[in-house]
């Protein structure tokens, strides 16, 4: 309850402090602790996730045949030290510094970024002097004190690391889809409307939605797409080519079931236009068991053939010639889908 009167308030400076221990464990004095993140017991200092950085041990405590918190550890939070470094140089004088192990530091995270210190001093490329009085609040800040308001609710849980993770995720999810810019007949000539019959373009159905109906034939006629490549896909990653649409039966069932067979070309800036080779492919087959249902599927153009934007890709599609002899297909959405990546500039 809230103060109604003065309240004498126990006071430590801080420098100091005690930290109950994991059973089974061993610190030594002059080593680098941390708690461990399951539990909050005293540790040596080792780079492991949830781990957090409360300083450097004053005495050596063994607790190797007790429970946890049977014994504890004091614990200097502030002062600069002498440890062991895994490869430093005299330019990273002010850099942050990670645990390696309980006597180790080094400027780059073994995997689970345990902050220990600023480099202050350089001795050799493996010593060096660390100054830990930063790290201690920020280690526990970052090991989950430090929290967001998030008024909107757009976050399961409220610590910055938390949220940082959810945003990394987000910002880099698969599901990211590229919309053609241009289509058009191979000719390069405008799609047309479509004419049972006579001319594949576009269609309307049932006075309701739009698609790209080609007729019965042996050799179906081309469709060009293009899209342009926006600068933040992943080019290291593959990059998926969506096709919806359905057969259109011709007579009291649908017989076809044709793949789409796609041809795939990238223009960059320095080559030479229509230098590059196909990448592309054959699509997963359209069912006709499935009948007038409108179907998914897809091809893939490997990583290895994805350039870094600006870039320009071009599909040529069309069904599969001798797959599409009896009914019409229907083409009701395409697309790519890739992954984003986080850029510098």
């Amino acid at each position: 309850m809230a103060l109604t009167k003065d309240r004498k308030t126990p006071y430590r400076e801080g420098i100091e402090q005690d930290f109950p221990v994991k059973g089974l464990t061993k610190i030594y004095a002059g080593s680098l602790v941390c708690v461990s993140g399951a539990g909050g017991f005293a540790i040596p200092a080792a780079d492991a996730a949830g781990n957090i950085f409360v300083g450097v041990a004053l005495e050596q405590v063994d607790n190797s045949a007790g429970g946890d918190g049977d014994k504890k550890v004091k614990v200097r939070r502030t002062g600069v030290f002498e440890f062991n470094a895994s490869s430093i140089t005299q330019a990273m004088v002010g850099d942050i510094m990670y645990i390696v192990d309980d006597e180790t530091f080094d400027e780059t995270s073994p995997g689970n970024s345990v902050f220990c210190g600023r480099l202050v001093k350089y001795e050799s490329a493996t010593r060096g002097w660390i100054d830990i009085s930063l790290a201690v609040p920020v280690a526990l800040a970052a090991g989950g004190a430090l929290t967001i308001t998030d008024a909107g609710g757009f976050f399961p849980v409220h610590t910055v690391e938390d949220a940082l993770q959810k945003l990394g995720q987000d910002s880099q999810s698969a599901q990211y889809l590229i919309r053609p810019s241009l289509l058009r007949l191979e000719s390069g000539a405008a799609i047309p409307a479509y004419n049972a019959g006579v001319a594949d373009g576009y269609v309307q159905l049932a006075n309701k939605n739009m698609g790209l109906q080609w007729n019965t034939s042996a050799t179906p006629g081309d469709i060009m797409a293009q899209f342009l490549i926006p600068p933040d896909l992943d080019d290291a990653k593959d990059l998926v080519v969506h096709l919806q649409g359905g057969i259109v039966k011709a007579g009291a069932g649908e017989v076809d079931s044709p793949v789409f067979t796609i041809e795939a070309y990238f223009d960059v800036p320095g080559a030479a236009p229509g230098a590059d080779n196909d990448c592309g492919g054959e699509s997963a087959e359209f069912s006709a068991a499935v009948g007038a249902n409108l179907q998914e599927k897809t091809l893939t153009i490997a990583a290895a053939d994805v350039p870094a934007a600006p870039a320009v890709l071009t599909l040529v599609l069309h069904p599969k010639d001798g797959e599409l002899g009896t009914d019409d297909f229907l083409l009701s959405g395409l697309w790519l889908e890739g992954s984003r990546k986080l850029l510098a500039a």
